[in-house]
């Protein structure tokens, strides 16, 4: 998920309310699920707030646009991209988030043990109520954990977007007479026409085109499209950009 999606309102409101629900687990159960709760914390919060990210809606969008004329249908994106021999360059600062990322994961199991070891009663004892004491201290362990998540992942994306825009690559897709859409793992993207917030890129030599934001900091990244026939693509997207704006009707390529 990009850091965009994760600064959303309703993102940031839902990691609290998880914060508060795996403190209160925390502090209600027994001592046995203590690693079982911090373990679940860690897997699956990420989860959620992605799955989170994509808004309501994004299945009627999907619905709406998989109903208009189809003009482009690739389903081979995935063996086409494979063969860009530039795409590993363009894809290292990626990766380095993704490390940052894979890395934050004992980082965190270390803060957990250090506040739990040397905080956690001290904080506690703080509360006459001892129900009330340990849930705070809880909550306090969990933020925690969650700050440091969140400044390392904001950090690690400011470095990433200052090498280069994140690019999103569905591994197939469709171009219908309605918009853009893909229901590929992990580029599940509906994109409706006209195409208001992008500018449309083409680079017929390594087979792609591209959705270039004209906000970048508005979002998630650059959307290439590897095809077999970029020419056509490059046509019918940039065919929508005039039609709409336009006025004019929906033509089919």
């Amino acid at each position: 998920m990009s850091m965009q999606q994760m600064n959303t309102p309703r993102q940031v409101a839902l990691s609290q309310v998880m914060v508060i629900l795996f403190a209160a687990a925390f502090a209600l159960l027994p001592h046995r699920y203590y690693l079982l709760i911090i373990l679940l914390y860690i897997v699956v919060f990420p989860v959620i707030l992605s799955k989170s990210g994509k808004g309501p809606g994004t299945k009627g969008r999907i619905d709406e646009i998989e109903a208009g004329v189809t003009l482009l249908d690739e389903k081979n994106a995935q063996q086409i991209m494979s063969r860009d021999l530039q795409l590993a360059e363009e894809l290292q600062a990626q990766i380095k988030t993704m490390t940052t990322a894979f890395l934050l994961m004992p980082v965190v199991l270390i803060f957990f043990w250090l506040y739990e070891k040397y905080l956690f009663a001290p904080v506690a004892d703080m509360f006459s109520s001892r129900e009330l004491g340990k849930f705070v201290s809880t909550f306090i362990m969990f933020e925690g954990s969650f700050i440091i998540s969140r400044v390392s992942m904001v950090y690690a994306s400011k470095k990433t977007t200052s090498q280069a825009q994140m690019l999103v690559m569905p591994q197939k897709y469709r171009v219908t007479s309605r918009g853009i859409v893909s229901k590929s793992l992990g580029s599940r993207i509906a994109i409706p026409f006209p195409l208001k917030d992008f500018k449309v890129h083409m680079e017929p030599k390594r087979k792609f085109v591209e959705l270039v934001p004209l906000d970048p900091k508005k979002a998630r990244g650059k959307i290439r499209l590897y095809t077999k026939d970029p020419y056509k693509l490059y046509n019918i997207l940039q065919r929508y950009v005039e039609e709409k704006k336009g006025g004019e009707k929906e033509k089919a390529g």
